[in-house]
């Protein structure tokens, strides 16, 4: 039987193949990214996240609450058109066609409903987080 021991990011991981067939994984903490793909390769050796010291991942791009979406959609030259409700509507100035709109409620916007204004936009997401405009 052949083993492998693998550690990564503080996490070990021990995987065999009994008489070549099908990978057999055990490990110490083994979460969403444990187990092991098609390949043979833990999940978490493909994973390239910066790990906080209290265990937390953190992503390339800041959540934003809904006040820091606007002043962010202003600052790329958007302005506001209309409320209605919760829901506001501001001017696209790189496609004047298209609306922005989003619900104004308490929290982070959702991670989606910020990739639909970028989309929306035309821009990358590099460009609507770290450009000056």
């Amino acid at each position: 039987m052949d083993r492998q021991v693998e550690t990564v990011a503080g996490l070990s991981h021990t995987w065999s193949r009994p008489g070549g067939g099908h990978l057999a994984v055990s490990g110490s903490s083994q979460g969403a990214f444990g187990g092991v793909v098609g390949d043979g390769t833990p999940h978490s050796a493909r994973v390239s996240r910066q790990i906080c010291p209290d265990g937390l991942t953190v992503g390339k791009y800041p959540s934003y609450s809904c006040r820091q979406l606007e002043r962010r959609l202003r600052d790329i030259g958007c302005e506001l058109v209309r409320t209605s409700g919760s829901h506001r509507h501001y001017s696209n100035p790189l496609h004047p066609e298209r609306l922005i709109t989003f619900a104004s409620h308490p929290g982070d916007v959702p991670r989606g409903i910020i990739a639909d204004i970028i989309e929306d936009l035309g821009i990358t997401r590099d460009d609507f987080y770290f450009k000056k405009w």
